[in-house]
């Protein structure tokens, strides 16, 4: 009787965490302007993110004293802070998933500019010498070539809720 309970038990438990780690990688989907998962920027407080990733693996001060990130490398994700409420969202190198409209780390600019369109850049800059590609919701920090000066992808995205007003503490 226990020799059959073990390996029911082994296989039971092997599939509940492999339908889980599934359907958390399907739902590493970075929403423009909104959030990721059940997190919205502008509105989820720290015991949302905590409740929904768990404690971070770290916490960084930022230069401001009323802004902190959570970093959570498993999920390669680093969540900014504005007092208590979640500012950004943004990747770390080994985040896999993806924008709602399907652009990853590894996706090239051209990409970038079919689906979003021309990007939104800092004045007196233009896309071929931006350091970010801005649109509604979602900001393409861009990565220099090794080999030389030209952007040749993306190094990080950035999801914020650009009607998110901050405290004026």
């Amino acid at each position: 009787m226990v020799k059959e309970t073990v390996p029911t038990l082994f296989l039971t438990l092997t599939l509940f965490l492999g339908l889980n780690a599934q359907s958390f990688g399907q739902e590493k989907i970075l929403v423009e302007g909104k959030g990721f998962g059940n997190l919205v920027v502008g509105s989820s407080k720290v015991e949302d993110v905590i409740r929904s990733l768990g404690k971070p693996d770290s916490v960084e001060q930022t230069e401001s004293e009323y802004s902190k990130n959570f970093v959570y490398p498993k999920f390669g994700l680093k969540i900014n802070f504005h007092d208590d409420t979640l500012n950004t969202i943004s990747t770390l190198p080994n985040f896999d998933g993806n924008t709602s409209k399907g652009i990853t780390l590894r996706s090239s600019l051209q990409d970038v500019e079919k689906i979003y369109g021309s990007p939104l850049v800092a004045p007196g800059r233009t896309k071929d010498n931006a350091k970010t590609w801005a649109y509604d919701g979602v900001i393409f920090w861009l990565k220099r070539s090794w080999i030389s000066d030209w952007f040749d992808g993306i190094e990080t995205i950035v999801i914020f809720d650009k009607s998110f007003r901050r405290s004026k503490n």
